[in-house]
């Protein structure tokens, strides 16, 4: 009974913090790892040895995400786009300078740059 109870609170707490926010999400892994002894448990215990091999599955993906979200330090990826851009200082006023593929794929960003900013004067 304690094993079913154990498998419930860990299981749906594990899924329903892998399907909230993001700043949330990385806990869901915590809850799915603490809720496989109580698969093994139960699995062993009613001898569903097709289960036991699936916990070992779960347990793997749920140390993927722990290794992912608590273990692996999150070094900052640089941005091969970054290349493409540049800042100019023009008294005082920064300037982002953007390099494009092509003259046509500028001006669908100026145009869209007039749409959402307005156009600005000077």
């Amino acid at each position: 009974m304690i094993d079913q109870i154990g498998i419930a609170l860990t299981g749906v707490t594990a899924i329903a913090l892998s399907q909230s926010a993001p700043r949330l999400q990385r806990y869901a892994c915590l809850f799915g790892i603490a809720g496989q002894p109580f698969w093994i448990y139960a699995a062993w215990h009613a001898g569903q040895w097709g289960i036991l091999a699936l916990t070992a599955l779960y347990t793997a993906a749920w140390a993927k995400g722990l290794w992912a979200h608590w273990i692996r330090s999150s070094k900052a990826v640089p941005n091969p786009q970054a290349s493409f851009c540049y800042t100019e200082n023009h008294g005082g006023r920064g300037k982002l300078v953007v390099g494009f593929e092509s003259l046509d794929e500028m001006h669908r960003a100026h145009e869209f740059a007039i749409r959402k900013f307005g156009r600005r004067k000077g």
